[in-house]
């Protein structure tokens, strides 16, 4: 369960397209019946005091040699001064480990975020939100095992690989972005590329 906190809404602009995703994959020979929802509740307008808005920061140039263990890592800076209230990662199935460290611009700090199951990737909810000033942001790091005869790359299928960073902050500001700067194999890209 996660609680955002009081006063503060999810506010969804007019003709947004809004996409809720779940990926399963069934490794049986049964099917398997699955569900998935989104429960929302209103509060009155009077009470709000802030909103939420966030996003996914992608890796999409994902190139995991054959028989490897391989590290491929990003960084990117927030364009807006935002106060982090969830975190989480994504990968698919030959990730091992996926880290999330504080970025100043300049310097990767400590660890603070680990996930290495990739099939059930944690969505942190911090208590104190975390301070992230316009110019600072985070580097994430994607380690993933290739035991095939064939390079991995970014895609959309299963059979694919991700490195995906997701966020979710205060204020509301659809314009705030966490934008790449610098990544592992040197190549750069937009957030919001789809």
């Amino acid at each position: 369960q996660m609680q955002l906190p009081e006063g503060v809404a999810a506010t969804i602009p007019p003709d947004l397209d809004v996409i809720h995703e779940m990926h399963y994959v069934n490794v049986t020979d049964k099917p398997v019946k699955l569900y998935s929802y989104i429960n929302g509740w209103t509060i009155p307008v009077t009470e709000v005091k802030s909103g939420i808005w966030g996003g996914t920061v992608r890796d999409e140039h994902i190139n995991i040699p054959p028989k490897s263990e391989h590290t491929e890592w990003t960084r990117c800076v927030m364009n807006r001064d935002v106060e982090i209230l969830f975190i989480a990662s994504h990968t698919h199935e030959l990730g091992t480990k996926f880290e999330v460290s504080m970025f100043d611009g300049e310097t990767a700090g400590e660890v603070f975020y680990t996930n290495k199951d990739w099939h059930t990737p944690k969505i942190v909810q911090f208590e104190e939100p975390i301070v992230v000033p316009k110019g600072q942001g985070f580097e994430w790091r994607c380690t993933w095992k290739n035991p095939d005869d064939e390079v991995k790359n970014y895609g959309l299928s299963s059979k694919d690989e991700m490195c995906n960073l997701a966020i979710v902050h205060t204020p509301f500001d659809v314009n705030a972005l966490c934008e790449v700067v610098e990544s592992s194999d040197g190549v750069l890209w937009s957030p919001n590329s789809e």
